[in-house]
C-alpha cells in the first residue's frame, strides 16, 4: 500500500464524493449509474452515511460508507466500498473496511450486513476474508452479514 496514504473519516464534501463515484462507476459490477442516480447518491450518503477515506493528496481514492440501520438495534448496512481503478491492488478495500469493523465494534454494533453483486468474485472473496457469511442469494445479489 502507498505509505502516503491518509485515512480519514467524513472529510470529503458533496463535489468529492461525486467526483470519486462517478471515477469509479465502471469499476462497479454492475455499473453504479445504472442502479442509481449518482447525484442524487452522493448526496445521500453525504447526508446520511458514515464515510471512511483514503486520501493521496487532496484526491479521495478509497471510499467505504456505511448507514446505522434505524430498524435493526445496532447493525450498519455497508452501501459502497470502492477504490480508484489506478489505486486498486493496493490493499486500500481491506484498510478501509479494517478501519470501519473496529470502528462499529467499538461503537457497539453486534451486526453489518452488506449486499454484492455474484459477479463481483473479488469483492466476495474479500468480504468472505473479513469474515461476512452469506445469509441469503438471488441472481442479482448476495447478502452478507458479519456478526460481532
Amino acid at each position: 500500500m502507498n505509505k502516503d496514504l491518509i485515512f480519514s473519516t467524513n472529510k470529503a464534501n458533496i463535489l468529492m464524493l461525486l467526483e470519486h463515484l462517478n471515477a469509479c462507476d465502471d469499476s462497479y459490477i454492475p455499473k453504479l449509474s445504472a442502479r442509481v442516480n449518482i447525484h442524487t447518491y452522493s448526496n445521500r450518503i453525504f447526508t446520511n452515511g458514515i464515510k471512511f477515506e483514503a486520501w493521496d493528496g487532496i484526491q479521495l481514492v478509497g471510499l467505504l460508507v456505511l448507514y446505522r440501520c434505524e430498524s435493526k438495534q445496532k447493525t450498519a448496512f455497508v452501501t459502497n466500498v470502492s477504490v480508484l481503478p489506478e489505486f486498486c491492488s493496493q490493499g486500500i478495500a481491506s484498510k478501509l473496511l479494517e478501519i470501519s469493523l473496529d470502528y462499529l465494534r467499538g461503537d457497539g454494533f453486534i451486526c453489518a450486513e452488506l449486499e454484492v453483486s455474484p459477479l463481483n468474485a473479488t469483492a466476495c472473496s474479500l468480504y468472505e476474508k473479513f469474515g461476512f457469511v452469506a445469509c441469503s442469494r438471488t441472481e442479482q445479489s448476495i447478502k452478507m452479514q458479519l456478526k460481532f
